[in-house]
Parts: structure tokens; C-alpha cells; sequence
């Protein structure tokens, strides 16, 4: 039995049109999709949104989708943890997280890091699991070229 806030979830989102889908994907493509719209701050769901009403407006004449049908995706999108703490901090990119690791491989620590401007207000616990995942995906970019 679904609770009052499931019903209401399910109301509000059939109310502004929301429906989910499945699709089958390579496992590479939809892990190398998720990655990028981490870094880009923005949600799955906007990005598809977005693609998929570009992709009918160019094969489908006469169904133009207007940003207004897009509005509601764009509302109940996840905002990302970088934004949601301080709006006056910089989105986290990937050429932020390589320039902390830059400084962390020259011997500062995440904690000095933080303390100093390059910091740009994040605390060392950001500012380390970011250099973690960049650190991360470089070993497996890796790993894919010498397996080559």
C-alpha cells in the first residue's frame, strides 16, 4: 500500500506529465552518460529531455516541442551538491578537480588546499572525494588504453 507522500508524488507527477521508461543500453554508453552529467551538474533526466525534444524537432515536422513543455522536467531536476551548499561558489569541473590534484600531488594537503584560495570555499572532504573520482577515472581510462 503506498503511503500519502507516494500518492502525492505520483499525483504531482502525473499531473505535469511525467512518465517513467526503460531502456536498454550498453552498459558503457549509459556509465560514460552518467559521468558527464555529473560533471556537467545536471540531471539524466534534463539532459534526455533535452536531446529527445531536439531529435522530434528535427524529425518530426510540425511537432516542435516549446521550452515551456520542458519547464516541469527542469523544476524537479536534483540540484547538484556544489550548487545546493553555497550558490556563491563555482560549479565543481573537471578542470578544478585537476588543479587540486596538481596541488595535492605537490605535496598540500586537502586541508591546505581548502584553507588557500585555489580552495574556491570547498572543505577538504570535497575537495578529496573530487580528487578521488578524477584519480579514479584516470585509472580506468588507463586500464581501457593498455588493454588495447
Amino acid at each position: 500500500m503506498a503511503n500519502a507522500r507516494t500518492r502525492a508524488v505520483a499525483k504531482y507527477q502525473a499531473k505535469i506529465g511525467l512518465v517513467a521508461r526503460t531502456y536498454k543500453l550498453k552498459a558503457n554508453v549509459a556509465d560514460d552518460f552518467k559521468k558527464a552529467c555529473e560533471i556537467s551538474g545536471k540531471s539524466q533526466a534534463s539532459v534526455l529531455m533535452r536531446l529527445m525534444s531536439e531529435y522530434v524537432s528535427a524529425n518530426s515536422p510540425g511537432t516542435d516541442i516549446t521550452d515551456e513543455q520542458l519547464e516541469p522536467t527542469e523544476i524537479t531536476t536534483k540540484t547538484p551538491k556544489s550548487e545546493s551548499v553555497n550558490k556563491n561558489k563555482p560549479l565543481i569541473t573537471q578542470e578544478i578537480v585537476a588543479k587540486w590534484e596538481e596541488l595535492n600531488a605537490n605535496g598540500l594537503s586537502y586541508v591546505a588546499i581548502a584553507d588557500k584560495k585555489d580552495g574556491l570555499g570547498y572543505n577538504a572532504s570535497t575537495i578529496s572525494r573530487n580528487v578521488a573520482k578524477l584519480r579514479k577515472k584516470l585509472t580506468e581510462m588507463e586500464l581501457k588504453t593498455d588493454s588495447t
